[in-house]
Formats: C-alpha cells, sequence, structure tokens
C-alpha cells in the first residue's frame, strides 16, 4: 500500500515539473514585458531631451546679466542681448511645442503600454511580474502629473521672470520625481531577477540614458 502511494507521489510530482512552462515561455513572457518598458523609457528620453533643449535655448536667449547671475560665461566681444529680444525668442521658440508633444506623446505609449500588460496572462499562476510592470508605469503616469509638468510650466516663463526660488522649485521637484521612479525601478529588477533565476536565464543589464519621471 505504502508502495502505492510513494509512486503516486512520484508520479504527481513529475506531472508537475513536466507542466511547468519552459525556459523559452519565460523568455518570451520577460521580452513581452521589456518591449513595453523599453517603449515607455523611449518616450521619457525623447521629454528629456525636448526639456533639455528648451532649457539651452533659453539660457541662450537670457540677458547678459542674467547669464552673469548663472554664472554662465560669455564670449568675449558677445554683444549684450537685449531682455526685450530674449522674452521674443523665448515665447515664440517651437521647442515650447515640442515640450508638449513629447509629453501628450509619452502619456500615449503608457497607455498603450498598460493595456498590452493588462492583456497578458499570468504566468504559471503567477502574476507579480505583470503586476509591478503596471506599477512602474502608472508610476511613471504620476510623477508626470506631480513633477514634470509643474517643472514643463516654470521653465517657460519668461526668462527675465525666471527667479533663483523657481530653480529651487525645479530641483525639489526633480529630487521627489527621482526618489518616486526608483522605488518601483528597483521593484522591478528585483522580480524580474528573481522570475529569471526561477527559469533558469540570465538578465542582461543595459545601460541607457539616464531617465527619471
Amino acid at each position: 500500500m505504502k508502495k502505492i502511494i510513494y509512486t503516486l507521489i512520484a508520479v504527481c510530482i513529475i506531472f508537475l515539473i513536466s507542466c511547468k512552462p519552459s525556459r523559452e515561455k519565460a523568455i518570451k513572457y520577460n521580452d513581452d514585458i521589456i518591449t513595453e518598458q523599453v517603449a515607455v523609457v523611449k518616450k521619457i528620453d525623447d521629454l528629456d531631451e525636448s526639456i533639455n533643449n528648451f532649457d539651452a535655448d533659453k539660457i541662450e536667449a537670457a540677458p547678459a546679466a542674467l547669464k552673469y547671475e548663472l554664472d554662465i560665461p560669455i564670449e568675449k566681444n558677445q554683444a549684450p542681448i537685449d531682455s526685450t529680444d530674449g522674452r521674443n525668442r523665448l515665447m515664440n521658440n517651437d521647442d515650447a511645442d515640442n515640450i508638449d508633444a513629447a509629453f501628450i506623446a509619452l502619456n500615449k505609449q503608457l497607455d498603450i503600454s498598460i493595456k498590452k500588460i493588462q492583456n497578458l496572462k499570468d504566468f504559471n499562476g503567477k502574476h507579480d511580474f505583470k503586476e509591478v510592470t503596471i506599477k512602474y508605469f502608472n508610476t511613471v503616469r504620476e510623477g508626470m502629473r506631480t513633477e514634470m509638468k509643474p517643472i514643463i510650466e516654470i521653465l517657460k516663463k519668461r526668462v527675465d521672470d525666471f527667479t533663483d526660488e523657481d530653480q529651487s522649485q525645479i530641483n525639489l521637484l526633480f529630487e521627489k520625481n527621482i526618489d518616486r521612479v526608483q522605488k518601483v525601478d528597483d521593484e522591478f529588477a528585483a522580480i524580474q531577477e528573481k522570475f529569471a533565476k526561477e527559469y533558469k536565464f540570465t538578465v542582461k543589464e543595459s545601460k541607457p540614458k539616464k531617465s527619471t519621471y
């Protein structure tokens, strides 16, 4: 009788092992998730670049006196920049529209990626990898609303209306955003590593441009 029970247990164990998803299926599941993460990060980088370009143009348009206050070197024999000209260049700069377009594009990509991950089936009855990915995307979106949007509005100010308090606020918002995203980024990495270890594949660490939001 005991022999029969032991045999049944052995058969059950073999059956359970054979029903476990293959390494190849696990890799594909991982790749499906990472594909959406990469798509979102690409839009984050686009927004980051548009902000950097806009900010550089704003400094270039700044009056000479403001450049001095910001410790930006003025080239020898450079003619003073009239503050009115600086305001006009800032207000008419196409980069302001580029920022808005990049912001909208990131928001749309988040909609697409969240929907695709939500439509993924649980893997072997587990949904932690899927859920942390959605959490990551929602965290990015929350950062857009509470930190990046206010930063963008400050950067759109006229050059000669931009104050030290504005810069301090930008720095504070960036720090809050970095802390917000870093926490869920670490959580995502830990769950992905656990998933990879369970199904015996290696996660290749990439070195993308540092992004926040």
